[in-house]
Protein backbone atom coordinates (compact mmCIF):
# COMPACT_ATOMS: atom_id res chain seq x y z
CA UNK A 1 0.00 0.00 0.00
CA UNK A 2 1.66 3.31 -0.78
CA UNK A 3 2.16 6.04 1.26
CA UNK A 4 1.17 8.63 -0.04
CA UNK A 5 -2.81 8.09 0.53
CA UNK A 6 -5.20 11.20 0.02
CA UNK A 7 -5.97 11.18 4.01
CA UNK A 8 -1.97 10.53 4.66
CA UNK A 9 -1.41 13.87 2.84
CA UNK A 10 -3.99 16.02 4.06
CA UNK A 11 -3.31 14.57 7.95
CA UNK A 12 0.30 15.66 6.82
CA UNK A 13 -0.41 18.56 5.30
CA UNK A 14 -2.60 20.20 8.24
CA UNK A 15 0.35 18.42 11.12
CA UNK A 16 2.52 21.01 9.21
CA UNK A 17 0.25 24.15 9.35
CA UNK A 18 -0.46 23.19 12.77
CA UNK A 19 3.20 22.88 13.80
CA UNK A 20 4.20 26.01 11.53
CA UNK A 21 1.57 27.75 14.24
CA UNK A 22 3.25 26.36 17.41
CA UNK A 23 6.56 27.38 15.77
CA UNK A 24 6.34 30.82 15.42
CA UNK A 25 3.71 31.54 18.88
CA UNK A 26 6.59 31.13 21.55
CA UNK A 27 8.94 33.83 19.08
CA UNK A 28 6.58 36.69 18.72
CA UNK A 29 5.20 35.81 22.29
CA UNK A 30 8.84 36.06 23.59
CA UNK A 31 9.21 39.29 21.24
CA UNK A 32 5.43 40.82 22.31
CA UNK A 33 6.37 40.15 25.94
CA UNK A 34 10.03 42.22 25.30
CA UNK A 35 8.16 44.78 23.55
CA UNK A 36 6.08 45.71 26.45
CA UNK A 37 9.16 46.08 28.86
CA UNK A 38 8.78 43.09 29.68
CA UNK A 39 12.09 41.25 31.38
CA UNK A 40 13.62 37.96 30.61
CA UNK A 41 12.14 36.87 33.77
CA UNK A 42 8.68 37.73 32.10
CA UNK A 43 9.51 36.04 28.72
CA UNK A 44 10.20 32.49 30.88
CA UNK A 45 6.92 32.88 32.69
CA UNK A 46 4.67 33.67 29.19
CA UNK A 47 6.41 30.30 27.27
CA UNK A 48 6.54 28.33 30.98
CA UNK A 49 2.90 28.17 31.71
CA UNK A 50 2.31 27.76 28.09
CA UNK A 51 4.61 24.60 28.24
CA UNK A 52 2.92 23.44 31.87
CA UNK A 53 -0.39 23.15 30.74
CA UNK A 54 0.32 21.60 27.65
CA UNK A 55 2.51 18.99 29.42
CA UNK A 56 0.03 18.78 32.39
CA UNK A 57 -2.91 17.94 29.56
CA UNK A 58 -1.20 15.84 27.61
CA UNK A 59 -2.14 12.66 29.33
CA UNK A 60 -5.91 13.95 28.84
CA UNK A 61 -5.33 14.64 25.44
CA UNK A 62 -4.46 10.87 24.96
CA UNK A 63 -7.88 10.12 27.15
CA UNK A 64 -9.94 12.42 24.44
CA UNK A 65 -8.10 10.78 21.54
CA UNK A 66 -9.56 7.32 22.54
CA UNK A 67 -12.61 8.33 23.24
CA UNK A 68 -13.66 10.99 21.08
CA UNK A 69 -13.07 10.98 16.38
CA UNK A 70 -9.46 11.74 16.24
CA UNK A 71 -9.57 14.28 13.17
CA UNK A 72 -12.90 16.02 14.90
CA UNK A 73 -10.08 16.54 18.06
CA UNK A 74 -7.96 17.96 15.77
CA UNK A 75 -9.89 19.86 13.90
CA UNK A 76 -11.53 21.43 17.19
CA UNK A 77 -7.87 21.73 18.85
CA UNK A 78 -6.71 23.68 15.93
CA UNK A 79 -9.99 25.96 16.04
CA UNK A 80 -9.44 26.51 19.39
CA UNK A 81 -5.46 28.00 18.81
CA UNK A 82 -6.91 29.68 15.89
CA UNK A 83 -8.90 31.90 17.98
CA UNK A 84 -6.43 32.25 20.79
CA UNK A 85 -3.71 33.17 18.82
CA UNK A 86 -6.16 36.14 16.98
CA UNK A 87 -7.34 37.67 20.38
CA UNK A 88 -3.41 37.36 21.57
CA UNK A 89 -2.47 39.46 18.18
CA UNK A 90 -5.30 41.89 18.62
CA UNK A 91 -4.52 42.55 22.25
CA UNK A 92 -1.08 43.39 21.09
CA UNK A 93 -1.77 45.28 17.87
CA UNK A 94 -4.59 47.57 20.48
CA UNK A 95 -1.26 48.03 22.68
CA UNK A 96 -3.70 46.09 25.80
CA UNK A 97 -1.14 42.74 26.35
CA UNK A 98 -0.46 42.64 29.86
CA UNK A 99 1.38 40.05 31.40
CA UNK A 100 -1.41 38.30 33.11
CA UNK A 101 -3.57 38.84 29.40
CA UNK A 102 -0.60 36.80 27.84
CA UNK A 103 -0.05 34.06 30.29
CA UNK A 104 -3.60 33.15 29.84
CA UNK A 105 -3.79 33.07 26.64
CA UNK A 106 -0.70 30.97 26.37
CA UNK A 107 -1.92 28.35 29.11
CA UNK A 108 -5.12 27.91 26.25
CA UNK A 109 -2.81 27.38 23.72
CA UNK A 110 -0.66 24.91 25.50
CA UNK A 111 -3.89 22.94 26.18
CA UNK A 112 -4.77 23.01 22.99
CA UNK A 113 -1.57 21.92 21.81
CA UNK A 114 -1.88 18.85 24.38
CA UNK A 115 -5.14 17.83 22.77
CA UNK A 116 -4.06 17.57 19.69
CA UNK A 117 -0.89 15.92 19.47
CA UNK A 118 -2.13 12.11 21.08
CA UNK A 119 -4.55 12.25 18.36
CA UNK A 120 -2.67 13.02 15.40
CA UNK A 121 0.01 10.11 16.64
CA UNK A 122 -2.67 8.13 16.79
CA UNK A 123 -4.03 8.64 13.09
CA UNK A 124 -0.80 8.57 11.51
CA UNK A 125 -0.79 4.27 11.49
CA UNK A 126 -4.74 4.36 10.44
CA UNK A 127 -3.36 5.57 7.26
CA UNK A 128 -0.62 3.20 6.31
CA UNK A 129 0.25 -0.15 6.36
CA UNK A 130 2.21 -1.38 9.24
CA UNK A 131 5.69 -1.88 6.68
CA UNK A 132 5.15 1.55 5.36
CA UNK A 133 5.17 3.13 9.14
CA UNK A 134 8.71 4.09 9.29
CA UNK A 135 9.30 6.06 5.96
CA UNK A 136 5.07 7.50 7.47
CA UNK A 137 6.65 8.96 10.55
CA UNK A 138 9.77 10.17 8.68
CA UNK A 139 7.70 11.89 5.82
CA UNK A 140 5.52 13.41 8.48
CA UNK A 141 8.35 14.50 10.66
CA UNK A 142 9.59 16.06 7.68
CA UNK A 143 6.62 18.10 6.68
CA UNK A 144 6.42 19.30 10.55
CA UNK A 145 10.27 20.38 10.26
CA UNK A 146 8.94 22.22 6.97
CA UNK A 147 6.33 23.99 8.56
CA UNK A 148 8.83 24.76 11.69
CA UNK A 149 11.63 26.20 9.70
CA UNK A 150 9.20 28.66 8.03
CA UNK A 151 7.54 29.27 10.98
CA UNK A 152 10.40 30.27 13.08
CA UNK A 153 11.91 32.36 10.29
CA UNK A 154 9.18 34.14 9.54
CA UNK A 155 7.91 34.51 13.19
CA UNK A 156 11.72 36.66 14.16
CA UNK A 157 11.05 38.50 10.57
CA UNK A 158 7.97 39.47 11.26
CA UNK A 159 8.64 40.32 14.91
CA UNK A 160 11.20 42.93 13.57
CA UNK A 161 9.64 44.75 10.27
CA UNK A 162 6.10 44.46 11.58
CA UNK A 163 5.78 43.56 15.33
CA UNK A 164 4.60 40.29 16.44
CA UNK A 165 1.22 41.71 16.47
CA UNK A 166 0.89 40.57 13.22
CA UNK A 167 2.85 37.54 13.72
CA UNK A 168 0.08 36.34 15.90
CA UNK A 169 -2.24 37.04 13.02
CA UNK A 170 -0.67 35.24 10.55
CA UNK A 171 -0.66 32.23 13.38
CA UNK A 172 -4.05 32.16 13.66
CA UNK A 173 -4.63 31.89 9.90
CA UNK A 174 -2.54 28.83 9.90
CA UNK A 175 -4.10 27.28 12.40
CA UNK A 176 -7.98 27.81 11.00
CA UNK A 177 -6.15 26.18 7.44
CA UNK A 178 -4.99 23.50 9.36
CA UNK A 179 -8.71 22.40 11.09
CA UNK A 180 -9.72 22.62 7.26
CA UNK A 181 -6.96 19.96 6.70
CA UNK A 182 -7.94 17.80 9.28
CA UNK A 183 -11.82 18.33 8.08
CA UNK A 184 -10.59 16.60 5.01
CA UNK A 185 -7.78 14.11 6.35
CA UNK A 186 -11.17 13.11 8.65
CA UNK A 187 -13.61 12.63 5.63
CA UNK A 188 -11.26 11.06 3.17
CA UNK A 189 -10.83 7.89 6.13
CA UNK A 190 -14.40 7.94 6.88
CA UNK A 191 -14.89 7.34 2.87
CA UNK A 192 -12.47 4.49 2.49
CA UNK A 193 -10.01 6.53 0.68
CA UNK A 194 -6.71 6.33 3.42
CA UNK A 195 -7.33 3.74 5.88
CA UNK A 196 -5.73 0.36 6.06
CA UNK A 197 -7.22 -2.57 5.02
CA UNK A 198 -8.38 -4.59 8.10
CA UNK A 199 -8.65 -2.18 10.80
CA UNK A 200 -12.70 -1.99 10.74
CA UNK A 201 -14.52 1.19 11.69
CA UNK A 202 -11.45 2.22 13.79
CA UNK A 203 -9.62 2.71 10.63
CA UNK A 204 -11.47 5.51 9.97
CA UNK A 205 -10.37 7.40 12.62
CA UNK A 206 -14.65 8.24 13.48
CA UNK A 207 -14.93 5.49 15.88
CA UNK A 208 -13.11 5.48 19.17
CA UNK A 209 -11.15 2.42 19.79
CA UNK A 210 -12.60 1.70 23.38
CA UNK A 211 -16.12 0.69 24.15
CA UNK A 212 -18.42 0.84 27.03
CA UNK A 213 -19.01 4.17 29.74
CA UNK A 214 -16.46 6.56 29.66
CA UNK A 215 -13.50 5.83 32.96
CA UNK A 216 -10.72 8.17 32.59
CA UNK A 217 -9.54 7.84 35.70
CA UNK A 218 -9.15 4.28 35.26
CA UNK A 219 -7.78 4.66 31.68
CA UNK A 220 -5.55 6.82 33.26
CA UNK A 221 -4.58 4.59 35.56
CA UNK A 222 -4.20 2.06 33.38
CA UNK A 223 -1.82 3.80 30.80
CA UNK A 224 0.36 4.71 34.17
CA UNK A 225 1.23 0.95 35.01
CA UNK A 226 1.89 0.35 30.96
CA UNK A 227 4.18 3.32 30.94
CA UNK A 228 5.52 2.15 34.42
CA UNK A 229 6.16 -1.60 32.97
CA UNK A 230 8.21 -0.58 30.47
CA UNK A 231 11.84 0.59 31.56
CA UNK A 232 13.34 1.77 28.17
CA UNK A 233 10.00 4.25 28.02
CA UNK A 234 10.15 6.18 31.64
CA UNK A 235 13.95 6.37 31.31
CA UNK A 236 13.46 7.96 28.18
CA UNK A 237 10.86 9.98 29.61
CA UNK A 238 12.97 11.07 32.93
CA UNK A 239 15.78 11.94 30.61
CA UNK A 240 13.74 14.73 28.31
CA UNK A 241 12.39 15.67 31.48
CA UNK A 242 15.54 17.32 32.18
CA UNK A 243 16.70 18.38 28.48
CA UNK A 244 13.50 19.78 27.42
CA UNK A 245 13.99 21.56 30.42
CA UNK A 246 17.16 22.90 29.89
CA UNK A 247 16.87 23.80 25.97
CA UNK A 248 13.66 25.54 26.12
CA UNK A 249 14.90 27.57 28.99
CA UNK A 250 18.14 28.25 26.90
CA UNK A 251 16.38 28.61 23.35
CA UNK A 252 13.09 30.00 23.84
CA UNK A 253 13.79 32.43 26.72
CA UNK A 254 17.87 33.28 26.96
CA UNK A 255 17.72 33.47 23.00
CA UNK A 256 15.03 36.17 22.47
CA UNK A 257 16.81 38.54 24.85
CA UNK A 258 20.47 37.84 23.94
CA UNK A 259 19.33 38.22 20.09
CA UNK A 260 17.20 41.66 20.99
CA UNK A 261 20.58 43.18 22.95
CA UNK A 262 22.66 41.92 20.53
CA UNK A 263 22.66 40.43 16.33
CA UNK A 264 18.57 41.21 16.15
CA UNK A 265 15.39 38.99 15.77
CA UNK A 266 15.60 38.59 11.66
CA UNK A 267 19.27 36.92 12.42
CA UNK A 268 17.26 35.42 15.61
CA UNK A 269 14.60 33.81 13.00
CA UNK A 270 17.07 32.49 10.76
CA UNK A 271 19.01 30.56 13.31
CA UNK A 272 15.66 29.18 14.47
CA UNK A 273 15.07 28.39 10.99
CA UNK A 274 18.84 26.80 10.54
CA UNK A 275 17.52 24.42 13.53
CA UNK A 276 14.60 23.52 11.50
CA UNK A 277 16.81 22.89 8.33
CA UNK A 278 19.40 20.57 10.29
CA UNK A 279 15.61 18.86 11.60
CA UNK A 280 14.75 18.63 7.72
CA UNK A 281 18.13 17.13 6.59
CA UNK A 282 17.70 14.75 9.67
CA UNK A 283 14.97 13.52 8.48
CA UNK A 284 16.07 12.52 5.10
CA UNK A 285 19.05 10.70 6.84
CA UNK A 286 17.09 8.74 8.86
CA UNK A 287 13.86 7.76 6.41
CA UNK A 288 17.11 6.03 4.33
CA UNK A 289 18.60 4.63 7.75
CA UNK A 290 18.49 0.73 8.79
CA UNK A 291 19.97 0.78 12.09
CA UNK A 292 19.02 -1.94 14.19
CA UNK A 293 19.37 0.34 17.55
CA UNK A 294 18.18 3.48 16.09
CA UNK A 295 16.67 4.81 19.54
CA UNK A 296 19.87 4.02 21.19
CA UNK A 297 22.10 6.31 18.62
CA UNK A 298 18.85 8.80 18.85
CA UNK A 299 18.95 9.18 22.90
CA UNK A 300 22.97 9.22 22.08
CA UNK A 301 23.23 12.39 20.01
CA UNK A 302 20.43 14.40 22.01
CA UNK A 303 23.88 15.18 24.18
CA UNK A 304 24.66 17.74 21.23
CA UNK A 305 21.40 19.92 22.64
CA UNK A 306 24.22 21.04 24.17
CA UNK A 307 25.95 22.97 21.17
CA UNK A 308 23.57 25.69 20.91
CA UNK A 309 23.66 26.59 24.63
CA UNK A 310 27.45 27.08 24.50
CA UNK A 311 27.26 29.46 21.36
CA UNK A 312 24.96 31.42 22.95
CA UNK A 313 27.01 31.50 26.23
CA UNK A 314 29.63 33.27 24.25
CA UNK A 315 30.11 36.72 22.42
CA UNK A 316 27.19 36.89 19.82
CA UNK A 317 28.65 35.15 16.74
CA UNK A 318 25.51 34.65 14.33
CA UNK A 319 27.41 31.93 11.91
CA UNK A 320 28.29 29.84 14.63
CA UNK A 321 25.02 29.56 16.59
CA UNK A 322 23.72 28.86 13.23
CA UNK A 323 25.72 26.01 12.81
CA UNK A 324 25.52 24.69 16.32
CA UNK A 325 21.76 24.53 15.66
CA UNK A 326 21.75 22.98 12.30
CA UNK A 327 23.73 20.07 13.68
CA UNK A 328 21.13 20.21 17.15
CA UNK A 329 18.42 20.16 14.70
CA UNK A 330 20.54 16.48 12.41
CA UNK A 331 20.53 15.34 16.38
CA UNK A 332 17.06 15.86 17.42
CA UNK A 333 15.27 14.36 14.36
CA UNK A 334 17.58 10.90 14.96
CA UNK A 335 15.89 10.82 18.11
CA UNK A 336 12.52 11.88 17.26
CA UNK A 337 11.49 9.48 14.26
CA UNK A 338 13.26 6.56 16.34
CA UNK A 339 10.96 7.77 19.19
CA UNK A 340 8.03 8.02 17.11
CA UNK A 341 8.55 4.45 15.44
CA UNK A 342 9.07 2.42 18.48
CA UNK A 343 6.22 3.82 21.21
Amino acid sequence: MTVLTPAFRRLVLARSLSWFGNSMAPVVLAFAVLDAGGSAVEVGLVVGVRSVCNVVLLLFGGVLADRLPRALVLQGAALLAALVQGAVGAAVLAGRSPLGVLMLLGAVQGAASAVSVPAASALIPLTVSAGALRRANALSRMGMNAGMIAGTSLGGLLAAVVGPGWGMVLDAAAFLAAAVGYRLAGRALRSGRGGVPGRGAASSGAVPVPVGPARPWHELREGWREFASRTWVWVVVAQFFVVNAVAAGGVQVLGPTVADATFGRTAWGLVLAAQMAGALAGGLLVARSRARHALRIGVAVVALDALPLLALAQPAEVWLLSAAMFVNGVAIEQFGVAWDVSL
